[in-house]
């Protein structure tokens, strides 16, 4: 565990992972500060929520592409075969990229939380909650994008798949909020409404997550925090099941 840790953070230095992602994340904020600028009122809120929403975005997008084409990598140099040669345990060995990708993960958080607050200086402990419920995102999006780097063997494929169901994560609220508020499901077919019904309760809802509101407001509560943590326990924990699933199938 410890070999394939430092193997991944060697990676993620070498590659420049986590610096390229805090430029990316500081020229967003910047970005953001001048569009948040530009509102007649709120300026300083305006400015918070375009750089948690920037922030956002690059940690998740660069987790994914960092997973996809890592996992890919090992497989292509054979190094996947040194770590079983290693490594007996299938399952240890997913486990172990899975806690790895988690600390890469916590340094992105750290860092968004860090450029938010330095650009909202009213309430560190709004920030603080939103960092803690981005870390509740990121690790289901590190879970399915596992998941998806070790079934789909190429790289393109399965980084478009953790596109995809990341966007069908974060929209599929909204599709269904729009279908019962305003009664249009009665003009669509029948099989649409309850496909549309039965993947909202399937996947995860990532539009939970994260909220800016939480920065400005502070609109937040244990029950709801408590409802993020159990989605966050379900899904990673069921995908992790099923990439070593997926990995002990798999002939070397």
């Amino acid at each position: 565990m410890r070999a394939i840790l430092l193997h991944t953070l060697y990676s993620a230095r070498r590659d420049k992972f986590l610096t390229g992602i805090l430029i990316g994340m500081i020229v967003a904020a910047i970005l953001g500060s001048v569009l948040g600028s530009t509102a007649i009122i709120e300026n300083d809120e305006m400015r918070a929520i375009y750089a948690a929403s920037a922030c956002r975005f690059i940690s998740i997008i660069g987790i994914m592409v960092f997973i996809s084409f890592y996992i890919k990598k090992l497989f292509e140099n054979k190094e996947m075969d040194v770590f079983l040669s290693r490594m007996p345990s299938r399952t240890k060995i997913v486990s172990s990229f899975f806690n790895a990708f988690i600390v890469i993960s916590t340094a992105l958080v750290v860092q968004s939380m860090v450029i938010v607050y330095l650009i909202y200086l009213h309430n560190i402990v709004n920030v603080l909650i939103w960092g803690m419920s981005l870390m509740l995102e990121i690790i289901i999006v590190t879970s399915f994008s596992l998941f998806f780097s070790i079934v789909i063997r190429s790289s393109t494929v399965g980084l478009m798949m953790c596109f995809a169901a990341y966007f069908l994560s974060r929209v599929i609220g909204s599709f269904v909020a729009y279908i019962d508020v305003t009664g249009f499901y009665l003009s669509f077919n029948s099989v649409i409404e309850v496909f549309l019904k039965i993947t909202s309760v399937l996947i995860p809802r990532l539009d939970l997550f994260s909220k800016t509101d939480i920065i400005i407001y502070g609109n937040y509560s244990l029950s709801s925090f408590g409802i993020l943590i159990l989605q966050t326990f379900i899904y990673s924990i069921f995908l992790l099941l099923c990439s070593i699933f997926d990995m002990r199938c798999k002939e070397f």
